[in-house]
């Protein structure tokens, strides 16, 4: 950061002794991309690090994968996906099952939320994270009987892994 401040008055000086009377303008785009890689991409960096040590999009693409199947041959999960779908998701009778599968694709979809300029707009592992977040207390607010469905337990452990790091925790609020 300190290069940073010397730099861009030497700068500025060096343009206007060879550029009298052109107005100088610098690309803020440029600018804050430069910036931010200078502030956060350690920190970037490491919550990509920490969320790929946990294999979290695997387990979460698993259980996508398997509740999927499951979901296409179960008319009543068929039913209660369909349901869910119409009501844009404010059907709170969503079965279990359904709920982990929808849970799970939500999350791994994180990248959805991007706009396709990069790092440091488009931050997808700090999105990625704060979806695992979002799913851990989606989870913890069900009812007793819905968090002893079997795939609403391995949901859980999943989230658990990166939602229980406190170094990771720690690296977030940084961002």
């Amino acid at each position: 950061m300190a290069w940073f401040m010397i730099w861009v008055p030497v700068y500025h000086q060096q343009l206007k002794r060879f550029f009298t009377g052109v107005l100088d303008y610098i690309c803020h785009y440029h600018f804050l991309r430069d910036i931010s890689n200078d502030l956060f991409d350690i920190e970037y960096a490491r919550i990509r690090s920490e969320l790929k040590k946990y294999s979290i999009r695997p387990s979460l693409r698993e259980i996508v994968k398997a509740l999927g199947e499951r979901i296409e041959t179960q008319p009543e999960l068929t039913d209660s996906l369909d349901s869910h779908l119409k009501d844009e998701g404010k059907t709170g009778d969503v079965l279990p099952s359904v709920l982990a599968y929808i849970l799970s694709s939500w999350i791994i979809d994180a990248n959805s939320e991007s706009n396709g300029y990069g790092f440091p707009f488009d931050r997808p592992h700090l999105i990625f994270y704060q979806r695992l977040k979002t799913a851990k207390s989606i989870v913890a607010n069900l009812s007793v009987k819905k968090k002893k469905d079997k795939h609403i337990i391995k949901l859980n452990r999943v989230l658990g892994r990166a939602i229980n790091d406190s170094n990771l925790k720690t690296i977030v609020s940084r961002m």
